[in-house]
C-alpha cells in the first residue's frame, strides 16, 4: 500500500471496484461480498473521495453492497456519518433515499415512503429509482390501486425524459412486467418471460413475486 500515492491508490479501488459492479450486472451477484469488501477498505483508507466528496453513485453504491451482506447496522451509520461528504446540492436526495432503501429492506415502510416524498425529482434517474421503489412497497402491502396509478405516470414520466438513454428500456419492461403481475395470468408463464427478458430493472424481485 505505501509503495502507492493517494491518486494512485484511488484509481487502483475503482479499477476493481468498476470490474466488480459490471460484472454483478451481468449476473454474478456472489460478487456483492468482494465488493463491500472492498468499499470497507476503501473508506478506511480514504481513498473513495473526490475533492473531499464522495460520489454519489458510489455513496449509493456502497449502500447497495451493504443491504446485500444484511449489513444493515453498518449501513445505517455510514449513511448518517458519510451524508456531508455528498455534493450539497444533491447530498439530501441521495441520503433520503439510501434511508429509504434501508427502512426498504427492513420492512419499515411506513418510515421509508416519507424518504421518498421529500426528493428532488428534477435527477430523472434519481426519481425512476425512488419510483420503482415506491412501487415495489405497494405491491408488497397490496395497495393495487395506488401502484397502478403509480406505474401510469412513471411510463408518463419515462416517455416525456428524452435523458434517460439505455435505462428507459430498463424501467419500462419494470412497468410492463409489474403491470402484469397485477393481473390474474399464469405465474408459471410470467416467470419465464422475466427471466428471458435480457434488459428489465428488478429482474430477481420480479422473479420472486411471481413465484408465490
Amino acid at each position: 500500500r505505501q509503495a502507492f500515492q493517494p491518486a494512485e491508490l484511488n484509481d487502483l479501488y475503482l479499477f476493481a471496484l468498476n470490474h466488480i459492479i459490471r460484472r454483478v450486472n451481468n449476473g454474478e451477484q456472489h460478487l456483492w461480498r468482494e465488493a463491500f469488501d472492498i468499499y470497507r477498505a476503501g473508506l478506511e483508507e480514504g481513498v473513495l473521495l473526490d475533492n473531499g466528496e464522495i460520489p454519489p453513485r458510489t455513496y449509493s453504491n456502497i449502500v447497495i453492497s451493504g443491504l446485500k451482506m444484511k449489513e444493515f447496522d453498518w449501513v445505517e451509520r455510514f449513511i448518517h456519518e458519510h451524508k456531508n461528504y455528498l455534493p450539497e446540492k444533491l447530498r439530501e436526495g441521495y441520503f433520503n433515499y439510501n434511508l429509504a432503501r434501508l427502512h426498504y429492506e427492513n420492512k419499515n415502510y411506513r418510515q421509508a415512503m416519507p424518504l421518498l416524498l421529500q426528493m428532488d425529482y428534477s435527477d430523472e434517474q434519481h426519481a425512476c429509482l425512488s419510483k420503482i421503489l415506491l412501487a415495489k412497497m405497494y405491491f408488497e402491502q397490496q395497495e393495487f390501486e395506488s401502484l397502478s396509478s403509480l406505474l401510469q405516470s412513471f411510463k408518463a414520466f419515462i416517455h416525456r425524459k428524452k435523458v434517460l438513454g439505455y435505462q428507459r428500456e430498463l424501467y419500462l419492461q419494470f412497468i410492463h412486467f409489474l403491470g402484469k403481475l397485477l393481473q390474474y395470468s399464469p405465474k408459471g408463464n410470467l416467470r419465464e418471460e422475466i427471466q428471458n427478458a435480457t434488459v428489465v430493472a428488478e429482474k430477481d424481485w420480479l422473479l420472486e413475486q411471481a413465484s408465490k
